[in-house]
This record gives C-alpha cells, structure tokens and sequence, in this order.
C-alpha cells in the first residue's frame, strides 16, 4: 500500500515544464530519448480519455528529464526525481503481505511441524480452544499472538514462476504449515502458509522460503 500510495502522489505531484524552444529543439526525438522511452505511462481518466507521457534522457546538469506528452507538440521537462519516484516495476507495486486477512475473522487454525500437529477454534471470538489432537482449553493471548505473527509475514523477494519446483527450496516436505480458515462471508476463506529453511550455497546462514497458496 505504501509504494501504491507514493506512486500516486507522486503522480499527482507531476510537474512538467516547457515546452522547450522549438528553434533549440533537434527534430530527432532520439537525441532526446524519446524514441525509446525510459519509461512509459498511460493516465485514464473517468471520462474514459487517455494522456501517454514518454520519460526521455536524463538531463544531469539540470537534474531534470525530456519528456514528451501525448495531445500536446513540443518537448517537456520534469524534475529526476518524479521520473524516480515513478520508475516502479510490477514488484515493486505488489503487496508484500502474502495472506492478508484480519486478525478478528480467523475462526480456526491448524499447525503442522516436528513438534506434532494440533488444531485450535474459535467458535465464539475472543474464546480460542484445542479441538485437535484431544479438546484442551488453549490460551487466548498465545494463540491471537501466534495469528498475529502470521499475518505481520513480509515478502522480501517474489520467487515468480518457481512454484513448480518446490523441492527446490525444501517446501515439498516444509518444517511448519499453518492453515488458516476464515469466517463466512469472505470471497476467500482459507490462507495457507509452508514455511522451510533452505541453503541457497550464496550464504552460510539459511534463509526463509515463504510460500503463499490461496484457496
């Protein structure tokens, strides 16, 4: 949400300058840029019209960077760092919470790892128990500490294109799985978390694998 809420203020906050003087401007866009773009965006607006703004070359002297607006002629300027608080990729504007639910609309959870497996309910909220491996009263704090954990995960880097090979990174067996079952109502009820270490051999230490399945 933070970079999603940047990139709109800093759209928002776009200031384009110019256009630069037509008997200084080469007629050739690539000496500008503009031929390739570095980057390009498409504005839609409500009215269903469409504004495409081309980002050119940096000019370093002035900290500033070409850029051509659609629906209007000439060569524009804007300050380098709106071209850099734009230049996001796909990665950069996911959400880096892989489960996102709250903590109020879990109603069970089953965790799995070599401790053995156990099953908790919460079939009044607030009133958490133990239904699984026997029925045991459970601790509230404990278990909406545990939710809480789970659903504070981060993503730190997008393994795009590797489910397949999940033996890869040790999540075919992983040392603990948590499911998650929601409440009612929701368009999506469950969230499942696979959690394993893995020695990429780019370090000594071992790393987290995350994998995110929603049902």
């Amino acid at each position: 949400m933070l970079f999603r809420s940047s990139l709109v203020t800093a759209l928002l906050g776009l200031a384009i300058t110019g256009p630069l003087d037509e008997k200084a401007v080469s007629k050739d866009f690539s000496e500008y840029g503009l031929d390739k773009p570095s980057l390009t965006m498409v504005l839609h607006d409500r009215a269903g019209a469409d504004t495409e703004i081309g980002f050119g070359k940096e000019n370093a002297f002035l900290s500033t960077r070409y850029v051509k607006v659609s629906g209007r002629s000439g060569i524009y300027m804007v300050p380098q760092e709106s071209f850099s608080s734009l230049n996001k990729s796909s990665k950069d504007l996911r959400s880096k919470n892989p489960l996102e639910f709250k903590v109020d609309d879990v109603r069970e959870i089953s965790l799995a790892s070599a401790a053995g497996a156990v099953k908790l309910s919460q079939p009044v909220v607030g009133e958490w128990k133990i239904v699984e491996p026997k029925d045991l009263s459970a601790s509230k704090e404990s278990v909406e500490a545990l939710v809480e954990a789970v659903g504070a995960l981060s993503v730190s880097e997008f393994l795009d294109g590797k489910q397949a090979d999940l033996a890869a990174y040790r999540l075919d067996r992983p040392e603990v799985r948590v499911d998650l079952t929601l409440r009612p109502g929701l368009p999506v009820r469950s969230r499942s978390i696979s959690v394993s270490s893995a020695d990429d051999g780019r370090s000594e230490e071992h790393t987290s694998e995350l994998q995110s399945r929603l049902h």
